[in-house]
């Protein structure tokens, strides 16, 4: 009997040995699986629960096309090594960036937004932000407005004007382009519902800072800038 008990005793001890190193091995193992790193704090993925998971890259559908109030666009900064997140344009033409604040992009094209969100990250929380943007989803139900710059500008053509977003008579020029070297940039004109056009000194409100002689836009406006007959081009 005494020779069956330290058997037992023995065999007892084996298998507790052999539990406890599973138990440690299966514990090692858990540690080794990566661990996703936790968010940065005020990163774009922490602290608001608005921000859906998106497995695409972030490449923008068509980079020249302006944002808009409802594109659905996803946002990645490189140095948090995390996935995009998807983002809606609000109301009011931002981009919402969590416990960062916001960024207005209504009426940028994508690689603008890039810009304008890294420039805000560099300002106060980050040393370096490689930002990167792409539209995702396309809100058909944005109201676009058009205005149409002509005469001495460099590129005339039809303007669009994003939902959310106002565009000023010097914006709208310098959209088209600019003046070109004979444009006349004491009064440009501006066509409105089939009234007399409106003049206005595009000079004054850029050099002397003049907002308030600035109108501001509407849908169906035409900007017409007269030309010179010699170069303005050191104006």
């Amino acid at each position: 009997m005494p020779m069956m008990t330290r058997l037992f005793r023995i065999a007892s001890l084996c298998l507790g040995i052999v539990a406890f190193d599973g138990a440690s091995l299966g514990q090692d193992v858990r540690r080794a699986e990566p661990v996703a790193s936790p968010a940065r704090p005020g990163s774009i993925s922490g602290g608001t629960s608005a921000i859906e998971r998106s497995g695409m890259s972030a490449v923008a559908v068509d980079p020249n096309r302006r944002l808009t109030v409802g594109d659905i666009v996803s946002v990645e900064i490189v140095e948090d090594r995390e996935a995009p997140a998807l983002r809606k344009i609000s109301a009011t033409g931002d981009l919402d960036l969590g416990l960062l604040g916001r960024v207005r992009v209504a009426g940028k094209s994508s690689a603008q937004a890039e810009a304008e969100v890294k420039e805000y990250l560099e300002r106060d929380y980050y040393y370096a932000a490689t930002v990167r943007i792409g539209l995702d989803t396309v809100n058909a139900t944005s109201v676009i407005r058009k205005v149409i710059v002509s005469g001495a500008v460099r590129a005339a053509g039809p303007i669009e004007i994003a939902a959310g977003e106002t565009l000023t008579l010097s914006e709208a020029i310098q959209r088209a382009g600019g003046f070109d070297k004979f444009g006349k940039k004491t009064n440009v004109k501006l066509y409105r519902n089939g009234r007399t056009p409106t003049e206005h000194d595009v000079r004054k409100i850029e050099k002397e800072g003049r907002i308030g002689e600035d109108p501001v836009l509407q849908d169906g406006d035409r900007v017409y800038v007269d030309k010179n007959w010699f170069s303005t081009s050191n104006d």
